[in-house]
């Protein structure tokens, strides 16, 4: 009987402890403009399941600039110019998840790129290697400049990496 009790006051804390936490307002999300002469990257990354434990390493122009974790993001200012931006991603042994795209910086503007963890075709993994169907879930870009009036409402709420850029 003592402990059915103690299973039930468990589940009982463990409810309210879930319930607790989804309830918990989303903070709204504002850019904050870049210094003078120089424009912003913010890089983020919404929730997903997939890939949810694995933090790719984001470089721009060759340079690391931090890791970016599940539910967080980054900027990292920078000056003017066209930048080359690029998300690594460590796979199953054997395998490397590699995005890039092209940035156009201008001085002044807020830039808004989506890293989004993904499965690539079979041309992406070493051939040692077999592709294992599970593994396979779409095929779409890691690495997506999205539009500010996208990416503000998406930000909102997911908290500031402490292990990337300045």
């Amino acid at each position: 009987m003592t402990i059915n009790l103690k299973m039930t006051a468990r589940l009982t804390l463990f409810s309210a402890l879930i319930a607790g936490c989804s309830s918990v307002p989303r903070q709204p999300f504002t850019a904050v403009p870049p210094p003078q002469n120089m424009g912003a990257i913010y890089f983020y990354r919404p929730s997903e399941m997939t890939g949810r434990m694995i933090r790719p390493t984001i470089t721009i122009n060759g340079a690391k600039i931090g890791r970016l974790g599940n539910d967080s993001y980054g900027v990292f200012t920078i000056p003017p110019g066209v930048v080359t931006v690029r998300s690594t991603w460590p796979g199953v042994p054997g395998t490397v998840r590699d995005d890039t795209a092209t940035v156009n910086v201008e001085a002044g503007k807020n830039y808004y790129v989506r890293v989004r963890y993904h499965v690539s075709k079979a041309h992406s993994v070493t051939p040692t290697v077999s592709v294992i169907g599970a593994l396979t879930f779409e095929n779409r870009a890691g690495l997506e400049l999205v539009e500010d009036m996208e990416a503000v409402p998406q930000l909102s709420g997911i908290p500031l990496s402490t292990s990337f850029g300045h």
